[in-house]
Order: structure tokens, then sequence, then C-alpha cells
């Protein structure tokens, strides 16, 4: 936007009016990202559980999820 053409296009000649434009399309496409992430993470983790159990951590990830051990 710093170098766009025309009358009021450019934060150069649109000065603040344009700047704050420019911010609050930022704020808005901000927020959109953060809850639509939001949403899927809670639709993923309402079919798939997303973390493991208490139990699984104790035991150790490698032997509960993958079976594997080192010996």
């Amino acid at each position: 936007a710093v170098f766009a053409h025309g009358e009021n296009a450019s934060l150069l000649h649109g000065g603040i009016e344009v700047f704050l434009h420019h911010m609050a399309a930022l704020v808005l496409v901000s927020v959109f990202t953060f809850f639509g992430s939001l949403l899927l993470y809670k639709v993923t983790n309402a079919i798939i559980t997303l973390r493991v159990s208490e139990e699984s951590e104790d035991i150790g990830l490698d032997l509960s999820q993958h079976q594997e051990s080192f010996n």
C-alpha cells in the first residue's frame, strides 16, 4: 500500500485514514484466522482426541502409542 497509485490509494498520499483501514483489515483477518483455527481444532478434537491420556504419558508415548521399547 505504500507504493499504490491513485488518489488516497497509498499510505504516503492517503494519510492516517488509509493506515487505519489497513490496520482494521489486519485485525479482521487476524480474528478470523484465530477463530477459524479454534473452530477447526474443536471439530477435530470432537472427532479424534488430540491429547493422549495421563496413563499413556506415565507409561511413555513410545510404548503406549507405538509399542516400541528400547532394551
